[in-house]
């Protein structure tokens, strides 16, 4: 039997990610203050819509939280300059300006950034980006000619915006496709037929007006040749009429397509005429192909 779906809700939930990146290229990079807790500041800049701003500590930040180990590293911070609560992922990448060298990357971190208040900027960084005698030593490529190049790639993340839509429900037809072919096929008017019958086209037509299923294909099976006239009439051995759907046929017996799809006369008319096989297995044959 057919089975039906009642309506139901569907829920779509999407998250606007807007990515972009920030550059800060250092030329003279010997000269930044270098003592302990001493940044030094790029210009605010706009990326992904937003306000950011670089903090460097080449002489680190002194963090209690690190110490001593914070003193021998560089530190860098991102500082949000902006008025809103925002969810950002990033990383930061300490481009290496010699060939054949390696980049210093960062792995990616996802935070949140505040609102800024009173003045002072939110800001989420890397107390220990890079040890200082790394940064200086030029073998490493990062610090070249005494000038750094660094990078950050960004990505915002909106408010989750979600659309609910109701599906009104769907029909699924039953899944009992070959019960029901059999059933046509047997609803199908197959039906004997006299030795004195009429012409071939008269018995298809017949056969399709009685057939009430839209069959379109009459094959008259006899167990002999049709031979001479009788009152102007063909006449059959004694036989059977089935009327049937080409589009099924073709779609099962090979033989069938290429009759059916050639420019002979069966093909035109809808009516096929076969001799060389006895009406009870043709049955059973039609029966196995459907």
């Amino acid at each position: 039997m057919a089975s039906t779906i009642s309506p139901g809700s569907r829920c779509t939930t999407r998250v606007k990610a807007t990515h972009s990146f920030l550059e800060w290229e250092i030329d003279g990079y010997s000269g930044l203050p270098g003592a302990e807790q001493q940044a030094t500041r790029s210009p605010v800049m706009e990326a992904a819509g937003h306000r950011w701003q670089m903090s460097l500590y080449p002489g680190g930040t002194g963090s209690s939280t690190h110490r001593p180990r914070s003193r021998r590293h560089v530190a860098l911070f991102l500082n949000y300059c902006g008025e809103e609560e925002l969810r950002v992922k990033f990383h930061w990448t300490l481009v290496n300006q010699a060939a054949g060298k390696q980049h210093l990357v960062k792995e990616a971190t996802t935070v949140m950034f505040g609102k800024c208040t009173d003045g002072v900027n939110m800001r989420q960084g890397d107390e220990c980006f890079v040890e200082s005698d790394q940064m200086a030593d030029e073998a490493n490529g990062w610090l070249t000619n005494d000038r750094v190049v660094i990078r950050l790639d960004l990505t915002v993340f909106g408010d989750p915006a979600s659309t609910v839509s109701v599906d009104e429900g769907s029909w699924e037809p039953p899944k009992t496709w070959q019960r029901d072919m059999n059933q046509v096929l047997d609803e199908l008017p197959w039906f004997d037929h006299p030795a004195e019958t009429p012409t071939s086209t008269e018995v298809g037509a017949e056969a399709a007006k009685m057939g009430g299923l839209a069959t379109d294909c009459v094959i008259n099976v006899t167990t002999g040749s049709v031979g001479g006239l009788a009152n102007g009439k063909d006449v059959m051995s004694r036989g059977r009429s089935f009327a049937v759907h080409r589009l099924v046929l073709c779609a099962r017996s090979p033989y069938l397509r290429g009759l059916f799809s050639s420019p002979m006369l069966e093909a035109q008319s809808g009516v096929v005429n076969e001799t060389e096989i006895e009406p009870e297995v043709f049955e059973q044959m039609l029966c196995w192909v459907s």
